[in-house]
């Protein structure tokens, strides 16, 4: 499923319930779920529903937060045979090449990607919609930052919440009313608590791990917090989006070896993704 340049993913809410999850929970901590969380994302980022997964060692590592340096390259393969092992993944192989090519599978990924677009052709159907034979309708992300439902009214259009209460309960000006006159949807007015210096580190990490992987003469501008949340601070996404659209502008430059500026190539596709454009 997607919506404009954003992926989305079906996650079963009950995923950290199923055994090879717990397993890989009780033998690595944290550490063992993020991998194989970030595998499954991977798996919808590059193959659609089939769950097959090719990456680097070192990225897979990096990318799952896990201690750099060789430390986390072991970990990460250490968590990888073991989820092979409990039945987390299947044909796993990791090349003894330089950049240690990793490829597998995820298993149960497609059935579970199958269920999910199943989900939303009856919630279509429930609405009163005639279903889709190819799903381009984008579900109301389940936020756990937000306080405010995404109910549906008998067309299937959210509700919108009410613009003068802050949605984490805390005492609060009113939303600013968005560019364009058009009232604030729960998802796209947050506060400056949440797109804050903060997440401005974080999605600046993102970004620059995307220009560190390309040949130095390639190199142009950096990604610097600051620069990162004078664009926050422009656009307020929801957490989720932001990083979301940095993953995303970081594959980008990835594909294309070169970053002339990718802070505001972010900016492009941030924009886009609050403002619902398609590429």
């Amino acid at each position: 499923m997607s919506g404009g340049r954003t992926t989305w993913r079906a996650k079963p809410c009950g995923w950290r319930g199923r055994e090879r999850v717990v397993a890989l929970g009780e033998e690595f901590g944290p550490a063992g779920t993020a991998v194989l969380d970030l595998c499954e994302e991977l798996a919808k980022e590059q193959r659609g529903e089939r769950g097959e997964v090719r990456a680097g060692l070192r990225s897979i590592a990096r990318d799952a937060f896990l201690p750099r340096g060789t430390a986390g390259q072991t970990l990460a393969r250490e968590i990888l045979e073991f989820g092979e092992r409990v039945g987390a993944f299947d044909d796993l192989y990791i090349a003894d090449d330089v950049d240690m090519t990793v490829t597998l599978r995820v298993s149960g990924f497609a059935e579970d990607q199958g269920r999910g677009y199943e989900s939303v052709r009856k919630q279509q159907q429930r609405a009163g919609q005639r279903p889709d034979t190819e799903d381009t309708s984008t579900p109301c992300p389940d936020h756990r930052d937000n306080a405010t439902a995404c109910p549906e009214t008998g067309d299937g259009v959210p509700v919108r919440p009410p613009t003068g209460q802050n949605r984490r309960g805390q005492k609060g000006d009113s939303p600013p009313t968005p560019r364009g006159g058009n009232a604030p949807d729960g998802a796209r007015t947050p506060s400056l608590d949440e797109s804050g210096e903060g997440l401005a580190e974080h999605v600046a990490g993102v970004l620059q791990r995307g220009v560190d992987s390309i040949p130095t003469d390639e190199r142009c501008r950096p990604a610097t917090p600051a620069a990162v949340l004078a664009v926050l601070d422009e656009h307020r996404p929801p957490r989720d989006v932001a990083l979301a659209v940095a993953i995303e502008t970081r594959s980008i430059v990835q594909s294309q070896n070169r970053a002339p500026n990718v802070v505001g190539l972010y900016a492009q596709k941030l924009a886009k993704a609050i403002n619902g454009g398609a590429a």
